[in-house]
């Protein structure tokens, strides 16, 4: 479980970022740490009316100097309108809800608002983390995440219909995708890793320049720029590399390789074994690498279009991906890719020679250095880096050169790094997938 923080409105305090808080007790000791935290009037919005009951009960009993009620559902309208009243009314009170509180309440002095379970969609987040701060004075929105929060919304989205047995089949499983679609919204902003009201500017195509942001996330250190506005090309591009997953889907389990060789055209055994030459996206991105068109699928993976998962291949994993309900509604037109897409296109071959200069070799310069020469030691270390490198590439249905060049295996072979930094150092590799294949790859080194 994680917890994360949202202030509203402008300016904002920054918070710490995400304690850990893996059970239901931890969880009420955030809530109940939060809420001491904070001398005003709050709101703690729950999923259940079992969640009501419990939380309010904790608050109860680790804060008895302050007023606490509930409002749920199952309580009578007497009762609603008692805890109603009392949170209006009194000073410091905590409201622990449903999410039928608040609606119609415009109570301006509200200091925090806590998401026990966070909500189905982020129209709800937005609506309720909305109610606190409309004095105009800094206020604090929480986000409790735990992974069975998720069940409890997917348990909501099931029972779509069950009340209405002459309901429309076809329009019930519509309302059902659309709230998965929402669902997984949610979900990526409670992971982002990216300004948190950046990210619900996109969502709503809002494309307001962020200042001063108090997320997480920011902490109020730098404006974050909105995103260049999509065009049409664009979104029709997002729109068919979708349909080609869907696609290639339709015939089996495939990973971002096999869909990006079907985007660029590539001839190779695959494609043509399983007839993806066949498609009419077969060469929609001809002109452009191999590698540009991975990355390309990764930012449709990492806005929440495409999702990457792992599955058994004998005794191996591999990884594969498909369409998740919010890609299903952008690539049928529904609903419009992430703004934060609006640069995903790649450049093809024929633009990046027009905007960058040729680069020739002058008669009589050396040519590029030899590859390293290794000893028989070192030519050992270098074949046990390329069965790593070979691993760690069919986990995520990738081509080796994505993990690392043959010229970085020989690098390392002949020099022996210790240490994620040492790789890091390495020209062309970086950090990021130091961290992500290093310890795999440190590990063959050593044999």
């Amino acid at each position: 479980m994680e917890l994360g923080d949202f202030f509203i409105p402008t300016p904002q305090r920054p918070r710490t970022g995400y304690p850990h808080h893996p059970r239901d007790a931890e969880k009420l000791a955030a809530v109940a740490e939060l809420v001491g935290a904070e001398s005003g009037s709050g709101i703690v919005y729950c999923a259940t009316r079992k969640a009501v009951e419990q939380v309010a009960e904790s608050l109860r009993l680790s804060h008895p100097d302050r007023a606490v009620v509930a409002y749920h559902a199952g309580m009578t309208p007497e009762q609603r309108s008692r805890s109603q009243k009392a949170w209006t009314q009194q000073p410091c009170c905590v409201a622990v809800a449903t999410n039928a509180f608040g609606m119609g309440i415009n109570k301006p002095d509200v200091r925090f608002v806590i998401h026990y379970n966070f909500p189905g969609t982020l129209e709800a987040y937005y609506q309720e983390a909305g109610r606190a701060g409309r004095d105009g004075r800094p206020a604090r929105c929480t986000v409790l995440v735990s992974a069975r929060d998720r069940f409890t919304q997917q348990y909501f989205i099931d029972r779509i219909g069950q009340d209405n047995p002459d309901a429309d089949p076809a329009l019930v499983a519509s309302l059902k995708r659309r709230a998965e679609a929402k669902l997984e919204q949610m979900i990526r902003y409670t992971r982002t890793t990216t300004c948190r009201r950046r990210f619900i500017l996109d969502y709503f195509g809002d494309p307001a320049q962020v200042q001063g942001c108090g997320c997480d996330l920011c902490g109020g250190e730098a404006p974050t720029a909105a995103p260049a506005a999509m065009s049409e090309p664009t979104r029709l591009l997002i729109r068919q590399a979708l349909a080609t997953v869907a696609r290639i889907s339709l015939k089996g389990s495939f990973g971002l390789g096999t869909a990006a060789e079907t985007l660029v055209g590539a001839r190779s055994e695959r494609v043509a074994r399983w007839g993806f030459d066949a498609l009419g996206t077969f060469g929609l991105l001809r002109g452009v690498s191999l590698r540009q068109a991975i990355a390309m699928l990764h930012r449709l993976v990492d806005s929440g279009l495409l999702a990457s998962r792992s599955i058994r291949i004998g005794d191996g994993e591999a990884s594969v991906v498909e369409l998740t309900p919010a890609g299903v509604e952008v690539m049928q037109d529904r609903q419009p890719p992430p703004l934060g897409l609006a640069d995903v296109a790649p450049a093809r071959r024929a633009e990046r020679q027009r905007r960058e200069p040729r680069r020739r070799r002058r008669v009589g310069q050396p040519a590029a250095p030899p590859a390293v020469e290794l000893s028989q030691e070192a030519l050992a270390r270098f074949e046990r880096l390329r069965a790593a490198r070979a691993a760690l590439a069919s986990a995520e249905g990738l081509p080796p050169f994505i993990v690392a060049h043959d010229k970085q295996l020989r690098q390392w072979a002949a020099r022996q790094p210790r240490s994620l930094d040492e790789l890091a150092q390495t020209h062309g590799f970086g950090e990021g997938r130091a961290r992500k294949y290093g310890p795999k790859l440190l590990e063959a080194l050593e044999g």
